[in-house]
Protein backbone atom coordinates (compact mmCIF):
# COMPACT_ATOMS: atom_id res chain seq x y z
CA UNK A 1 0.00 0.00 0.00
CA UNK A 2 0.94 3.64 -0.77
CA UNK A 3 2.18 4.99 2.23
CA UNK A 4 1.49 8.63 0.93
CA UNK A 5 -1.98 7.99 0.37
CA UNK A 6 -2.94 7.28 3.53
CA UNK A 7 -5.62 9.37 5.55
CA UNK A 8 -4.34 11.11 8.20
CA UNK A 9 -4.69 9.79 11.70
CA UNK A 10 -6.63 13.07 12.60
CA UNK A 11 -9.43 12.48 9.95
CA UNK A 12 -11.99 10.47 12.34
CA UNK A 13 -14.31 7.91 11.41
CA UNK A 14 -16.89 10.76 12.85
CA UNK A 15 -15.61 13.67 10.53
CA UNK A 16 -16.88 11.26 7.55
CA UNK A 17 -20.12 10.63 8.66
CA UNK A 18 -20.33 14.50 9.15
CA UNK A 19 -19.06 15.26 5.81
CA UNK A 20 -21.56 12.77 4.42
CA UNK A 21 -24.50 14.38 6.39
CA UNK A 22 -23.79 17.79 5.43
CA UNK A 23 -23.61 16.63 1.57
CA UNK A 24 -26.79 15.07 2.01
CA UNK A 25 -27.92 18.23 3.38
CA UNK A 26 -26.79 20.33 0.47
CA UNK A 27 -27.97 18.59 -2.23
CA UNK A 28 -31.74 18.22 -0.87
CA UNK A 29 -31.47 21.65 -0.06
CA UNK A 30 -30.08 23.01 -3.86
CA UNK A 31 -30.47 20.20 -6.28
CA UNK A 32 -34.04 18.21 -4.92
CA UNK A 33 -37.11 18.91 -6.44
CA UNK A 34 -38.75 22.32 -5.24
CA UNK A 35 -42.26 22.85 -4.61
CA UNK A 36 -43.83 24.67 -8.12
CA UNK A 37 -44.06 28.32 -8.45
CA UNK A 38 -46.72 30.33 -8.78
CA UNK A 39 -47.94 29.98 -12.75
CA UNK A 40 -49.43 33.31 -13.71
CA UNK A 41 -51.32 32.38 -16.25
CA UNK A 42 -53.18 29.79 -13.14
CA UNK A 43 -56.02 31.56 -11.91
CA UNK A 44 -55.82 30.26 -8.13
CA UNK A 45 -59.48 29.14 -5.78
CA UNK A 46 -61.41 32.13 -4.91
CA UNK A 47 -61.81 32.32 -1.01
CA UNK A 48 -65.92 32.85 -0.29
CA UNK A 49 -65.03 36.56 1.14
CA UNK A 50 -63.04 37.44 -2.22
CA UNK A 51 -66.07 36.27 -4.37
CA UNK A 52 -68.73 38.13 -1.94
CA UNK A 53 -66.55 41.21 -2.29
CA UNK A 54 -66.13 40.70 -6.46
CA UNK A 55 -70.05 40.16 -6.49
CA UNK A 56 -70.44 43.60 -5.02
CA UNK A 57 -67.50 45.41 -7.26
CA UNK A 58 -69.69 43.90 -10.23
CA UNK A 59 -73.29 45.26 -9.08
CA UNK A 60 -74.22 48.39 -10.54
CA UNK A 61 -74.44 51.24 -8.49
CA UNK A 62 -77.83 53.25 -8.63
CA UNK A 63 -77.53 56.71 -8.99
CA UNK A 64 -79.64 58.63 -6.29
CA UNK A 65 -82.06 59.24 -8.46
CA UNK A 66 -82.49 55.90 -9.80
CA UNK A 67 -82.88 54.04 -6.11
CA UNK A 68 -86.20 53.80 -5.01
CA UNK A 69 -87.99 56.03 -2.52
CA UNK A 70 -90.12 55.50 0.36
CA UNK A 71 -93.81 56.44 -0.81
CA UNK A 72 -95.01 59.83 0.28
CA UNK A 73 -98.22 59.32 2.15
CA UNK A 74 -101.02 61.46 0.15
CA UNK A 75 -102.67 63.89 2.51
CA UNK A 76 -105.31 62.22 4.30
CA UNK A 77 -106.80 65.56 6.07
CA UNK A 78 -110.79 65.14 6.87
CA UNK A 79 -110.59 61.60 5.55
CA UNK A 80 -111.98 58.54 8.14
CA UNK A 81 -113.23 54.68 7.90
CA UNK A 82 -112.29 52.33 4.39
CA UNK A 83 -111.91 55.65 2.63
CA UNK A 84 -108.98 56.82 4.69
CA UNK A 85 -107.16 53.25 4.23
CA UNK A 86 -107.77 53.43 0.36
CA UNK A 87 -106.57 56.85 0.16
CA UNK A 88 -103.20 55.97 2.00
CA UNK A 89 -102.85 52.35 -0.03
CA UNK A 90 -104.78 52.39 -3.34
CA UNK A 91 -104.49 48.51 -3.70
CA UNK A 92 -106.72 47.90 -0.43
CA UNK A 93 -109.89 46.28 -1.45
CA UNK A 94 -112.55 46.46 0.93
CA UNK A 95 -114.45 43.60 0.15
CA UNK A 96 -111.11 41.17 -0.17
CA UNK A 97 -109.76 42.45 2.70
CA UNK A 98 -112.89 41.27 5.11
CA UNK A 99 -113.11 37.67 3.43
CA UNK A 100 -108.97 37.60 4.97
CA UNK A 101 -110.22 38.47 8.24
CA UNK A 102 -112.57 36.23 8.34
CA UNK A 103 -110.54 33.13 7.17
CA UNK A 104 -108.12 34.37 9.98
CA UNK A 105 -110.78 34.83 12.94
CA UNK A 106 -111.14 31.05 12.20
CA UNK A 107 -107.46 30.09 11.89
CA UNK A 108 -106.63 31.68 14.78
CA UNK A 109 -108.95 29.95 16.88
CA UNK A 110 -108.29 26.43 14.95
CA UNK A 111 -104.35 27.43 15.94
CA UNK A 112 -105.31 27.70 19.63
CA UNK A 113 -107.38 24.28 19.85
CA UNK A 114 -104.54 22.75 18.12
CA UNK A 115 -102.07 24.70 19.89
CA UNK A 116 -100.17 25.27 16.82
CA UNK A 117 -97.35 27.51 17.45
CA UNK A 118 -96.27 28.56 13.87
CA UNK A 119 -99.76 28.91 13.24
CA UNK A 120 -99.84 31.63 15.87
CA UNK A 121 -96.91 33.37 15.27
CA UNK A 122 -97.71 34.27 11.91
CA UNK A 123 -100.80 36.01 13.14
CA UNK A 124 -99.77 37.48 15.98
CA UNK A 125 -97.97 40.88 17.34
CA UNK A 126 -95.29 39.92 19.73
CA UNK A 127 -97.56 40.87 22.47
CA UNK A 128 -100.34 38.69 21.40
CA UNK A 129 -98.09 35.74 20.30
CA UNK A 130 -96.61 35.93 24.11
CA UNK A 131 -99.83 35.43 25.74
CA UNK A 132 -100.93 32.89 23.30
CA UNK A 133 -97.91 31.15 23.17
CA UNK A 134 -97.75 30.91 27.02
CA UNK A 135 -101.94 29.76 27.01
CA UNK A 136 -100.60 26.30 24.73
CA UNK A 137 -98.03 25.83 27.06
CA UNK A 138 -100.18 25.92 29.98
CA UNK A 139 -102.30 23.53 28.08
CA UNK A 140 -100.07 21.34 27.25
CA UNK A 141 -98.33 21.13 30.79
CA UNK A 142 -101.91 19.65 32.13
CA UNK A 143 -101.92 17.20 29.77
CA UNK A 144 -104.95 19.22 28.03
CA UNK A 145 -105.82 21.12 25.18
CA UNK A 146 -108.19 24.06 24.44
CA UNK A 147 -111.81 23.02 23.15
CA UNK A 148 -112.46 25.74 21.34
CA UNK A 149 -114.39 26.45 17.93
CA UNK A 150 -115.88 28.59 15.78
CA UNK A 151 -119.47 27.23 14.47
CA UNK A 152 -120.48 30.08 12.35
CA UNK A 153 -119.47 34.07 11.80
CA UNK A 154 -122.70 35.67 11.23
CA UNK A 155 -121.34 39.02 10.17
CA UNK A 156 -117.49 41.06 9.97
CA UNK A 157 -117.97 44.46 9.87
CA UNK A 158 -114.80 47.59 9.85
CA UNK A 159 -115.74 49.61 12.66
CA UNK A 160 -112.90 51.87 12.96
CA UNK A 161 -109.41 52.30 10.69
CA UNK A 162 -106.53 54.51 11.39
CA UNK A 163 -103.08 55.48 10.23
CA UNK A 164 -100.01 55.14 12.63
CA UNK A 165 -97.51 56.79 10.33
CA UNK A 166 -97.20 54.30 7.66
CA UNK A 167 -99.05 51.75 9.13
CA UNK A 168 -102.38 50.96 8.48
CA UNK A 169 -104.52 49.67 11.79
CA UNK A 170 -108.36 48.34 10.46
CA UNK A 171 -111.03 47.41 13.67
CA UNK A 172 -113.07 44.58 12.65
CA UNK A 173 -116.24 43.39 14.81
CA UNK A 174 -117.37 39.85 14.40
CA UNK A 175 -120.50 38.34 15.60
CA UNK A 176 -119.50 34.72 15.83
CA UNK A 177 -121.24 31.23 17.21
CA UNK A 178 -118.50 29.60 19.06
CA UNK A 179 -118.22 26.67 20.90
CA UNK A 180 -115.93 26.73 24.30
CA UNK A 181 -116.79 23.66 26.30
CA UNK A 182 -115.56 23.87 30.14
CA UNK A 183 -114.27 21.22 32.56
CA UNK A 184 -114.49 20.98 35.87
CA UNK A 185 -112.43 19.46 38.77
CA UNK A 186 -112.35 16.00 37.39
CA UNK A 187 -112.00 16.83 33.19
CA UNK A 188 -115.50 16.44 32.71
CA UNK A 189 -117.02 18.99 30.09
CA UNK A 190 -119.54 20.80 32.26
CA UNK A 191 -123.16 19.86 31.13
CA UNK A 192 -124.68 22.46 28.37
CA UNK A 193 -121.20 24.18 27.83
CA UNK A 194 -120.21 22.25 24.92
CA UNK A 195 -123.14 24.48 23.14
CA UNK A 196 -122.00 27.03 20.79
CA UNK A 197 -123.04 30.73 22.29
CA UNK A 198 -123.37 34.06 20.63
CA UNK A 199 -119.96 36.12 20.82
CA UNK A 200 -119.23 39.17 19.87
CA UNK A 201 -115.21 40.50 19.35
CA UNK A 202 -113.36 43.25 18.04
CA UNK A 203 -109.83 42.36 16.47
CA UNK A 204 -107.86 44.52 15.15
CA UNK A 205 -105.46 44.10 12.60
CA UNK A 206 -102.66 46.37 11.03
CA UNK A 207 -99.87 46.41 8.44
CA UNK A 208 -97.23 48.34 7.25
CA UNK A 209 -98.33 49.56 3.67
CA UNK A 210 -95.49 49.54 2.13
CA UNK A 211 -94.06 46.28 3.24
CA UNK A 212 -93.65 43.78 0.46
CA UNK A 213 -95.40 41.11 2.60
CA UNK A 214 -99.52 41.25 2.53
CA UNK A 215 -100.37 39.35 5.69
CA UNK A 216 -101.93 41.54 8.74
CA UNK A 217 -100.88 41.03 11.74
CA UNK A 218 -103.46 40.47 14.85
CA UNK A 219 -102.58 43.32 17.50
CA UNK A 220 -105.70 43.13 19.85
CA UNK A 221 -108.85 41.33 20.72
CA UNK A 222 -111.11 42.99 22.93
CA UNK A 223 -114.83 41.42 23.94
CA UNK A 224 -117.93 43.54 22.51
CA UNK A 225 -120.34 41.68 24.77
Amino acid sequence: MNKGNKMPSSFSFIDLIFIIVLGIFIFSRFFSVKLPKDDKTKKRPQSMQEIFISDLEAAPVLSPALRPKPKALPDLQGLEGVALIQKADPSFDEKEFLLGAQEAYHMFYEARRAADKDMLRQLLSPKLEKQFLAEADDYAAKGQRLEVMVEKINSADIVGTRMNGKTAVIEVAYNSKIKNPTQDANGKTVKGSEVAKSVKEVFTWARNIDAEDLNWELVDIKQAN
